[in-house]
């Protein structure tokens, strides 16, 4: 491969959110503990970004910007290219992350008491950013199929939708924790189903850039009759360029009453567009970098493989998910008939550290998430460390 895809740091000592949840008596490099929980990889840096931005600051000021023509022209032919959608700069609003957002558009389309559906289980920012600001909740559970995928259940949905006045509905698009990509079908059958009922629908993308390329993406605008439906997508280069920590999303809004109740609200609430170094870089990824992208893609597709013929091979009570996008698999435990904190507890004594599925709602008790996007030899030795210290208790439960 042309670039390093081997390489690993301790990254405790710049503040990691998700290296800090190793504890300071544990060595993670030598004892092959890495943490595989919050969804960031653990590549080194995509090579032309980090040049980029070396020499955007040793000759530039650091103060506030906006989007650049050429930044705007540069995600639209992004998204024409990998997407094969023809969007219109004019719909972009850059935030400082997709959840920053999300919140933002709880405010700005709807109302202190409003319904809100979500596909559970999922990415657990959807209901903070519902519920802490006085909406409710409506969850339309996905279901599980004979393909071992999650689904979503059109009939429960259409029955949600026409009886519970929902005004706003978010689907995660790859989905977060399964990495299920949702079809052309199963995207115009929401879209019908949404405009019929006056629905609002935004569809967070983040993980698009990551779909296998077996898999075909669709992105939730293509699922529209047109652009005058009540849509916003949110993407960014966070996921598939490893830059999550530049807190920069490009948010589509096609229709321009909906674009303008959403910009009055970011400025009535202080949250300001997205920053000058994620700018800079989100442009050279989607100018510069697309080889990086293909070449990630073929390593967590690789790791995906080897996640998933680990734990058949460990015990096949444990269950993953069939994953299709990203870095991220979920793993099904019910079938070891105990408690959810017995696992919980057992995980903790062998320091495998993984995200708790019942963060994702009560629909993921029994799962938990790994992320496997880091060098291959690492999680291999990871997940070997892991069979050893556990195969007593494994055995404990038989």
């Amino acid at each position: 491969m042309q670039y390093d895809f081997t390489s690993i740091n301790d990254r405790r000592a710049i503040g990691s959110r998700k290296w800090s949840i190793v504890p300071d008596e544990v060595d993670p490099l030598n004892d092959k503990m890495y943490p595989l929980t919050i969804a960031d990889m653990d590549f080194a840096p995509v090579p032309e970004i980090k040049t980029a931005l070396q020499s955007f600051v040793g000759h530039n000021i650091l103060g506030y910007t906006a989007p650049t023509p050429s930044y705007l022209q540069a995600v639209c032919d992004f998204f024409e290219k990998q997407h094969q959608v023809t969007l219109d700069p004019e719909w972009i609003v850059t935030t400082p992350g997709v959840v920053a957002a999300l919140a933002a558009a709880v405010r700005a389309f709807t109302r202190e008491g409003d319904k809100i559906l979500i596909f559970t289980p999922v990415y657990p920012p959807f209901y903070r950013v519902i519920r802490e600001q006085g909406r409710e909740v409506v969850k339309c559970p996905l279901v599980i199929a004979q393909d071992g995928m999650y689904h979503m259940d059109f009939a429960n949905l259409e029955s949600l939708l026409s009886r519970e006045n929902i005004k706003l509905l978010f689907v995660c698009n790859p989905h977060n924790p399964a990495g299920r990509v949702w079809t052309a079908t199963d995207l115009s059958r929401l879209a019908k189903l949404a405009q019929e009922n006056n629905c609002m629908v935004i569809s967070d993308e983040i993980h698009a850039d990551l779909t296998y390329p077996d898999i075909a993406h669709t992105m939730y605008f293509k699922a529209l009759t047109d652009f005058t439906e009540a849509a916003m997508v949110c993407t960014s280069a966070a996921k598939a360029f490893n830059i999550p920590g530049l807190q920069t999303s490009n948010i589509f809004i096609p229709r321009s009453d909906l674009r303008e109740k959403f910009q009055n609200e970011l400025a009535a609430s202080g949250i300001q567009p997205a920053n000058i170094l994620g700018l800079y870089a989100t442009e050279v990824a989607y100018t510069q970098a697309l080889p990086w992208r293909e070449e990630v893609l073929q390593v967590i597709k690789t790791n995906y493989n080897l996640v998933r013929d680990f734990f058949a091979n460990l015990d096949n009570r444990f269950e993953v998910m069939p994953v299709q996008a990203s870095f991220l698999a979920w793993v099904n435990c019910a079938k070891f008939g105990v408690k959810r904190e017995q696992l919980e507890a057992v995980f903790r004594a062998v320091c495998f550290f993984v995200a708790d599925g019942a963060d994702f709602g009560s629909e993921g008790d029994y799962y938990f998430r790994i992320n496997f996007g880091l060098p291959t030899a690492e999680l291999k030795a990871c997940l070997d460390n892991f069979a050893e210290k556990i195969s007593p208790y494994l055995h404990s439960i038989e």
